[in-house]
């Protein structure tokens, strides 16, 4: 995606560095298209009514666990009362996507449907990005495509020091998140509360990380991969 990423992709493959070719992402072009932008929003606010007229808040952690077999969520870091009482004050729903590894469902009660819904074997991730206004995340590569709509997020990470103990990140997490950090479910809605998201890292993140935003990386691997 970037020149800046290049170690870390030879690393993670085990190639030379001068094989890394930063092209772009792929995956990313749909981003910058405006009419598919148009359409998805409009046929997401035909398929969850919900989400229509207010502000929508993306939950998309990764999961815990030792991968496939042990991956979950612990459901219980929510409080989905006090979440549902912001709801209802800012005019806000919010759509939970679980990590496919995620074994462990969610259970919505009844009197929070209005609030909150799964969205976990609904669309494409992406798709839901067109119409989320704020994203809450933790570890999860996401937030790499959420920042191209240079949008707030907040990074609820309650058990940081237990994950740099058994992953590591490649860069100092506290420096390399693009917003917020908070470390309980208080701080969590301090931060909604008071709309400190800290937004103003997302720009240089974004320009980091991403050498072209222009929707075309499939046209330069094409390209470069003919050239080859």
């Amino acid at each position: 995606s970037s020149e800046t990423d290049i170690p870390f992709y030879a690393e993670a493959f085990g190639i030379r560095e001068e094989n890394v070719v930063p092209t772009g992402v792929p995956r990313t072009d749909v981003l910058f298209d405006e009419a598919y932008a148009t359409q998805i929003k409009q046929e997401m606010e035909d398929e969850l009514p919900i989400i229509k007229g207010k502000k929508v808040i993306l939950f998309a952690p990764t999961f815990r666990g030792n991968g496939h077999g042990t991956a979950h969520y612990p459901f219980f870091k929510i409080d989905f009362e006090r979440l549902a009482r912001y709801c209802e004050k800012h005019n806000a729903v919010v759509l939970f996507k679980m990590h496919p590894f995620v074994k462990n469902r969610l259970n919505i009660s009844r009197e929070h449907r209005q609030y909150f819904i799964d969205v976990s074997d609904y669309r494409e991730v992406n798709d839901i990005l067109f119409v989320t206004d704020l994203l809450i995340s933790d570890y999860s590569s996401l937030i790499y495509e959420y920042a191209v709509f240079k949008k707030p997020m907040i990074f609820y990470a309650f058990d940081l020091e237990d994950y740099i103990t058994t992953r590591d990140f490649y860069e100092p997490y506290e420096s390399f998140v693009p917003g917020k950090i908070v470390q309980s479910f208080d701080a969590l809605m301090d931060a909604l509360d008071t709309e400190d998201y800290e937004v103003e890292k997302v720009v240089p993140f974004l320009d980091k990380h991403f050498k072209y935003q222009d929707g075309r990386s499939s046209e330069r691997l094409v390209k470069d991969l003919f050239r080859r």
